[in-house]
């Protein structure tokens, strides 16, 4: 009886060892869920045990009504029947009995706060950046260093000011030593260094909230101050910022705005990773949509920031949205299930804080601007087997496939100095105008712009397309000392388009810190001068885009 006794104390003790993850079954995370016309289909984890059970749960979120299925753990994924159009919400679970799973649907909800939700940020200095093929590369100073260590300073301080104390920012610095040598183009902002270019999921995954990174970026495309990039996975996934530095003052043009960078960057971090949870957080690039002002740079004043970090800025249907007090404790590091928390920002402004969105008043007549409209076709007839536009008017054919025509807006919004001269200016001189503006394909980086004229000079009834290139040339050095350019270098070369030699005017410079190359090629064709210009940016590609177009034999 003794030793029936002691053997129902130890087996006891034994229970009482047993891990409560394990007892009430493991929530498991890492499970994907794909939406068919046929249902859901959930595809289950690796790496679990040949033997156990998963149990999984969905929840309707229109009706609130839970549903749940066990199967063995050697199930490789699992079709659910759903209502369409209907949100659903996922919990799977692990155990090895299958008297180990939970019976009903887990409550997730945030622990009651204890202080400051902590907030961890990963500070990086990329040491070295470059770029090959340009044969760009870039070392931070100590003077770099230093402005990198004071604005992750100013930042801590900015932001747990702004919460009014609801966060703790927790900074952890180290310097990336490996050279970060790809990067990532986005055509309307330029190259920038991704998560996976300075490996993140390494450095980051499940350890950080957040990760800013300062780099040198000097001699290559950009157009921002700082540029936040969207996770692979908003929820899961930290926050991740590049901040540009450039020349041996750093960028932007003063020291103390690039905590209001990184600040702004930021919420652009908030924005993807509450979106998640349905929550409106105040987009910097668009403060007019919540009352405020445009900013020259950017650059808002600290009460945007303020209202969007507390929930206290009013969207235009006159309601508080920004991070709701509670919403601090989600967190990438504190990953959760799905959930919907739309009910934290239902709390309606008073008519004092409500703003009246202006309206878009459109002028009975618009000019139309420069150049717009023009496409593939003002290359003329298009050859669809070949791909081949021919251009008589021109004496032209050029080789187009896989090209993105840009309207006049992308054009003047890349990275160009404009060499094209407005027919507005030269009235006098221009019988007939026609222009293209065309990045080579729509996944390459727009860094080259190629544009014909067809036009008539009063020039050109004394002298020959020689001579054109010669003036050209001369007014184009006379263009130098006003320009801004720098290294500056021009010559008249031989250039072939098919089977014919031109002359040439080739030039390259550096403009706002990036080389630029140009070609221009003029030939007469009768009274009238046709004119060909490259503009290619980083890297020298006149002569490859040459080759995509022929003279047309008269």
């Amino acid at each position: 009886m003794k030793r029936i006794i002691a053997l129902l104390i130890l087996a006891a003790l034994l229970l009482a060892a047993v891990p409560a993850a394990l007892a009430a079954g493991e929530q498991v995370e890492d499970f994907t869920v794909e939406m068919s016309d046929s249902g859901v289909t959930v595809t289950l984890p690796e790496g679990y045990a040949a033997k156990g059970y998963f149990k999984l749960f969905w929840k309707n979120e229109k009706t609130g009504d839970i549903q749940s299925a066990v199967f063995t753990a050697d199930t490789p994924s699992y079709l659910i029947e759903t209502e369409a159009g209907t949100e659903y919400s996922f919990q799977l679970f692990y155990a090895k009995k299958r008297g180990l799973l939970p019976a009903s649907w887990k409550e997730d909800k945030p622990e009651e706060p204890q202080g400051p939700a902590v907030w961890k940020v990963l500070w990086m200095d990329a040491q070295t950046i470059e770029f090959p093929d340009a044969g760009i590369v870039n070392t931070m100073t100590e003077e770099d260093h230093r402005i990198s260590d004071d604005a992750a300073k100013d930042f801590e301080a900015l932001i747990e000011e702004y919460t009014g104390g609801l966060v703790d920012i927790q900074i952890t610095r180290m310097t990336l030593d490996e050279p970060v040598t790809t990067m990532a183009y986005y055509p309307k902002n330029g190259y920038c260094p991704e998560q996976s270019d300075v490996n993140m999921k390494h450095y980051a995954l499940y350890k950080y909230d957040s990760v800013f990174v300062f780099g040198r970026m000097d001699h290559i495309l950009t157009k921002y101050n700082g540029f936040a990039c969207r996770p692979e996975k908003n929820r899961e996934e930290p926050g991740y910022s590049f901040i540009r530095l450039a020349g041996e003052d750093c960028f932007p043009t003063d020291e103390a705005v690039i905590k209001y960078v990184c600040v702004h960057e930021f919420l652009h971090q908030l924005n993807y990773f509450y979106g998640t949870y349905q929550l409106e957080i105040p987009d910097p690039d668009t403060p007019e949509l919540y009352g405020y002002d445009p900013a020259p740079g950017g650059i808002l004043e600290p009460q945007f920031f303020r209202e969007a970090l507390t929930m206290t800025a009013v969207n235009a249907d006159g309601k508080y949205v920004g991070v709701p007090a509670e919403a601090w404790e989600y967190r990438p590091t504190r990953a959760t299930v799905k959930r919907d928390l739309r009910f934290m920002q239902e709390q309606e402004a008073p008519a004092d804080r409500r703003w009246e969105k202006a309206e878009s008043t459109e002028p009975a007549e618009t000019a139309e601007p420069y150049g717009a409209g023009y496409g593939p076709e003002i290359f003329g007839t298009l050859d669809e087997e070949k791909y081949i536009y021919r251009n008589t008017v021109i004496g032209l054919s050029c080789f187009l496939d896989n090209w993105r025509f840009m309207t006049a807006e992308e054009y003047f919004s890349t990275y160009t100095v404009s060499s094209i001269i407005d027919p507005e200016e030269t009235a006098g001189d221009f019988t007939d105008s026609l222009l293209a503006r065309y990045a080579e394909s729509n996944d390459a980086p727009q860094n080259m712009t190629v544009g014909i004229t067809y036009l008539t000079d009063s020039f050109l009834e004394q002298y020959d397309d020689a001579a054109w290139v010669e003036r050209a040339k001369k007014l184009l050095e006379q263009s130098v000392p006003g320009a801004g350019l720098e290294d500056f270098s021009c010559e008249i070369v031989p250039c072939r388009i098919g089977d014919w030699t031109l002359s040439g005017l080739k030039s390259s410079y550096l403009w706002g810190g990036v080389r630029i190359y140009q070609v221009e090629i003029s030939w007469i064709d009768g009274d009238h001068l046709n004119d060909l210009f490259i503009t290619s940016y980083m890297l020298d590609d006149c002569d490859r885009i040459l080759d995509h177009f022929h003279l047309l034999k008269n």
